[in-house]
């Protein structure tokens, strides 16, 4: 008899975990009842880490294994993506790792 693999969800949201009345983060807890939800922050665009101090959050939070927020929940911030010119070429090398 085959076994059938444990499926879970992969939530990547346009908004922050912390941000005010997101539906999303009501979405992935309820989700969370029934399967195993992964919830992956929006991704920082901004021009990094020049300007934004939320960038060098994010940055260390990165870092971090995801949080385990309920027994199927978790949340984790992707690091900043670098964008102070596309063409040049170590924001491609950074981005790509």
């Amino acid at each position: 008899m085959q076994q059938v693999k444990e499926l879970g969800i992969v939530m990547l949201a346009n908004e922050s975990w912390e941000a005010v009345g997101v539906r999303q983060r009501e979405l992935a807890t309820w989700l969370s009842d029934e399967w195993k939800v992964l919830f992956v922050d929006r991704f920082n665009y901004r021009r990094f880490p020049f300007r934004h101090w939320r960038s060098y959050l994010q940055l260390l939070h990165s870092f971090q294994f995801p949080c385990q927020l309920r027994e199927q929940l978790w949340h984790w911030e992707p690091p900043p993506l670098f964008s102070p010119g596309w063409h040049q070429g170590w924001v491609f090398v950074i981005n790509r790792l």
